[in-house]
């Protein structure tokens, strides 16, 4: 996970319940970083302006049975994501959840759209 900050001083990052804490690695703007547990969230706090973010870790692979209709699955879960099920049911409508591509050690990056408050919120 990368972000790209412009002038927030604090970042707060929720991790998936499945994410081992002792494999996780931090860096701003390339050097290590140690940010603060808050359950399941990271807080970086008194961040300079205009920093990369980044946060690395396994995604967690597993296998579990799910009963549907009295018939027995197994389903192939990398992190969240469902990327295949067993038995595959043939001549059944799309072929849901052949997912090659999430098998891929590495995350596919994207741009993703800048976005910047027109003015600041105060919480009270």
């Amino acid at each position: 996970m990368v972000v790209n900050t412009r002038k927030s001083r604090r970042l707060l990052l929720r991790m998936p319940v499945w994410v081992d804490r002792s494999k996780v690695k931090c860096a701003v703007d390339g050097r290590s970083a140690d940010p603060v547990w808050v359950g399941r969230l990271l807080l970086f706090e008194d961040l300079p302006n205009q920093v990369q973010v980044s946060v690395e870790f396994p995604v967690a692979e597993r296998n579990e049975k799910v009963a549907l209709d009295q018939n027995e699955y197994s389903v192939q879960f990398r992190g969240n994501t469902v990327i295949g099920i067993s038995p595959k049911q043939e001549g059944v409508g799309y072929p849901i959840y052949e997912r090659e591509a999430f098998r891929n050690p590495e995350a596919p990056m994207r741009d993703a759209p800048k976005y910047t408050a027109e003015k600041t919120l105060i919480w009270v």
